[in-house]
């Protein structure tokens, strides 16, 4: 049997202002509730990034670690995105496992408890949890998710689809992450394809506790975009149409917008991976930290 584990709960946020006190009111007693149950070590923590919040919620966050000591609380100089907040909580903090929700507090933290016993009675790094109803979302966001994943699926079949970023992960994934190189960080692929051992939890979505998402569509777009040129196939697959469109043009004369339509698919998807290429080659930091409360250094 494992010693009791140090957990950090990473949670990003970003412009949280109405939500920011429940939130962490939620955190906190879960995190209770995990230590007085003997689930984890009295010296776990919850870690919340504000990703360069505009709003108030940075003031609201730091009145509440100041009251707080397990409350400690990473900002960024500017808005760098959603996963490198993600990475950020996690490389910046030292535990034995990390355990990463939404700070609107749509994932069910219920599950956290089997997520912490799947960890201890397996040989796995990783949990992972999948949602099986995703009834508050829009009936043009579930659609539109559909298809991202079952593209997602066909382009890299390594996917696990309907999984985000609430997941537990141990201190040999993060020990890896600290040792990554990479801008362009797409960590729902990145972790699956590194072959740590896994196991699955399956949740539901839950409604915001309070304001509007802030994840937008464009967002979500570039997210995707991620997602998808994650894997080199997208650009090995135009081949196949390549070919098609070869076929096409020996018997048909009047097949120009077929190639033209093939060509501009082709030149995005190339243009896709150029730009990631020089980004890459730009080697900017993932993030910049202008401050850190309730961190000894």
């Amino acid at each position: 049997m494992k010693d009791l584990p140090i957990l950090a709960l990473i949670a990003p946020c970003y412009n949280e202002e109405e939500l920011a006190e429940k939130s962490c009111g939620i955190l906190l007693d879960t995190l209770n509730n995990l230590i007085n149950n003997g689930l984890v070590s009295e010296n776990s923590y919850i870690s919340i990034v504000d990703d360069g919040s505009r709003d108030n919620s940075w003031n609201i966050l730091s009145k509440i670690a100041e009251n707080e000591k397990k409350v400690k609380l990473i900002k960024f100089m500017c808005n760098f995105g959603h996963q490198k907040a993600l990475l950020a909580g996690m490389v910046e903090n030292d535990a034995d496992i990390y355990i990463t929700p939404d700070f609107d507090m749509q994932d069910d933290l219920s599950v956290i408890p089997q997520m912490i016993e799947k960890y201890k009675n397996n040989d796995i790094d990783i949990v992972y949890t999948v949602r099986n109803k995703r009834n508050v979302d829009s009936f043009i966001k579930n659609f539109l998710t559909r298809i991202y994943y079952g593209l997602n699926k066909f382009i890299d079949g390594n996917q696990i689809s309907n999984s985000a970023d609430f997941r537990l992960v141990t201190k040999n994934v993060v020990e890896f992450l600290r040792k990554i190189n990479e801008n362009n960080i797409y960590l729902r692929g990145l972790l699956k394809n590194l072959g740590f051992k896994y196991d699955i939890i399956y949740t539901e979505r839950k409604e915001r506790i309070a304001g509007v998402p802030k994840y937008t569509f464009i967002k979500m777009f570039e997210l995707a975009m991620d997602g998808i040129t994650n894997s080199n196939r997208p650009a090995r697959l135009i081949f196949i149409p390549a070919v098609l469109c070869l076929l096409i043009s020996i018997f048909k004369e009047s097949s120009t917008f077929f190639v033209g339509s093939l060509n501009l698919f082709a030149l995005t998807v190339l243009g896709e991976y150029i730009t990631k290429i020089y980004t890459e080659t730009k080697n900017r930091p993932n993030y910049i930290v202008s401050n850190k409360i309730n961190y000894d250094n």
